[in-house]
């Protein structure tokens, strides 16, 4: 308790839920078309640092397995030498989205969550994050697509047999990005992973420890998943609080017929270390 204060007497939020709304269907049966306006959603948990510890690899997705290699595998194809391999698992959300075509969230707000706030991942068409609020969260603000199934090394390209599976057609637009990545300080305002024909437009991205806006996976040239994708007329600001190796806008992968554009990134922290 803090000075002067009756724990018989005080409100306490204790967060028990480490997901508050799940949208789920199946590959072939699509939850579809919902829209979630204004809705508040706050105090989502995330357990398994306390329980499994926590080793990231890059915006919040963890280490399953991971090897060091020495000395450096030098790969073909003109990709970098290879000092490690890991694969890797993916952090809880608030809000998840699976399995789903044209999905909505408008002027909705996502505060005080432990760790992302809202997650549209596997089986995805369409669908909106539109004037919404992500704020105080301790891992990403936003996360879409693909990161890799767990059992695929990060650094190689992924190529899904079913190509549903892929995050496809996602607008993110017009929202508000601050303070987050506040526990995972390799976190991001919006993490992208194996995404195709996504639209990340018009937002303001601030108060984040490592990048603004992260598209794409697997360090290498190969062909891959993503596609024709587009990042326009976003404000990156106040960013790499903590963590450097970063970007206002930050890119991996083979992308082609992407589209970076229009944006403003201004005020980069200087961590004493850099």
């Amino acid at each position: 308790p803090h000075k002067g204060e009756d724990l018989r007497k005080a409100t306490v939020e204790a967060p028990a839920l480490e997901t508050l709304l799940k949208v789920d269907g199946t590959p072939d049966n699509l939850a579809s078309n919902i829209l979630i306006k204004g809705v508040t959603f706050s105090h989502a948990t995330w357990m398994r640092p306390s329980i499994n510890g926590h080793a990231p690899l890059q915006a919040g997705m963890y280490m399953i397995e991971a090897y060091k290699m020495r000395p450096k595998h030098i790969r073909p194809n003109g990709d970098h030498k290879l000092d490690n391999q890991g694969w890797v698992g993916r952090p809880a959300a608030a809000v998840s989205v699976n399995c789903a075509e044209n999905i909505n969230f408008s002027e909705c707000t996502f505060i005080h969550n432990a760790s992302t706030g809202i997650d549209f991942h596997n089986y995805t068409k369409g669908g909106s994050i539109d004037r919404c609020v992500i704020k105080d969260c301790g891992g990403n603000g936003i996360v879409a697509g693909s990161f890799g199934p767990e059992g695929h090394e990060a650094h190689l390209p992924y190529n899904p047999t079913d190509e549903r599976i892929i995050c496809t057609g996602l607008n993110i637009t017009n929202n508000l990005i601050t303070d987050v990545t506040n526990e995972d300080w390799g976190c991001i305002g919006i993490a992208a992973g194996f995404v195709r024909d996504i639209n990340i437009s018009y937002n303001e991205i601030s108060e984040v420890s490592y990048t603004g806006i992260s598209m794409g996976w697997g360090w290498n040239r190969q062909p891959c998943a993503m596609a024709n994708n587009k990042i326009r007329g976003n404000f990156i600001h106040h960013y790499a609080k903590h963590m450097y190796d970063t970007a206002g806008i930050y890119t991996l992968g083979a992308q082609p017929l992407s589209y970076i554009e229009e944006n403003v990134i201004d005020n980069i922290y200087t961590p004493s270390y850099a």
